[in-house]
């Protein structure tokens, strides 16, 4: 009898609340390494991933910020290096007043147009047959919208207005049997031409306007 009441104490012990706690700690220590475990070998890397995606963003993003900026500054150039070839153009055909009428306000409060007239005049050249070709890109200082941009040239009569100087100058003679000029066209400036430089600066409408002008 002894013994079995030995036996149902150890029962009621071993059914006690405290006893089936502890019974049960181990299995929630267990489970909680098994998602520490899951924790540590997924979030880590998809926060390394995250990471990596984010500076591959970013970089991307700067490349391409750089082209376009790069683009940007193309068409700007291009845009003055045209407004400074068409000044010289209209100056070509000899219209010096549309020429003058197509600068800036700036341009006019510091050359007159008599004073504009003169330079040209001095520089027939520049009302001649010709061809001006570019020294060197266009180069564009300040910020948009009050950007400048000087553009240089050099200014020589075309093959076309030599061969004319020649054939007026046999028929005003009668002596002369020089043939017509066969030489390239040079880029350097030659008894007749000239070295010039336009200044053009951006407008509030975005075109450019002849801001200041040279000749060299």
């Amino acid at each position: 009898m002894a013994r079995e009441r030995d036996d149902d104490s150890r029962d009621r012990r071993d059914d006690s609340p405290g006893r089936r706690q502890d019974d049960e700690g181990p299995k929630k220590g267990g489970t909680g390494k098994v998602l520490l475990i899951i924790v540590i070998c997924v979030g880590i890397p998809l926060l390394t991933c995250g990471g990596v995606i984010a500076y591959i963003a970013y970089v991307a993003s700067q490349v391409v910020a750089s082209f376009k900026q790069g683009v940007d500054h193309v068409v700007t150039t291009a845009q003055t290096e045209v407004a400074a070839a068409n000044f010289l153009t209209t100056l070509q055909s000899g219209n010096v007043d549309g020429a003058y009428d197509g600068t800036t306000a700036n341009f006019k409060a510091t050359t007159s147009k008599e004073g504009f007239a003169k330079l040209v005049k001095d520089n027939p050249v520049l009302t001649s047959t010709h061809h001006a070709d570019p020294n060197g890109l266009a180069v564009v200082t300040g910020t948009s919208p009050n950007r400048k941009a000087t553009a240089r040239f050099v200014v020589n009569l075309s093959d076309v207005a030599d061969e004319m100087k020649q054939v007026d100058s046999r028929t005003t003679t009668g002596t002369s049997r020089k043939p017509p000029s066969t030489k390239p066209a040079s880029t350097a400036p030659g008894a007749e031409g000239v070295s010039c430089t336009v200044i053009v600066a951006e407008q509030a409408d975005g075109t450019w306007k002849v801001d200041g002008f040279t000749v060299h």
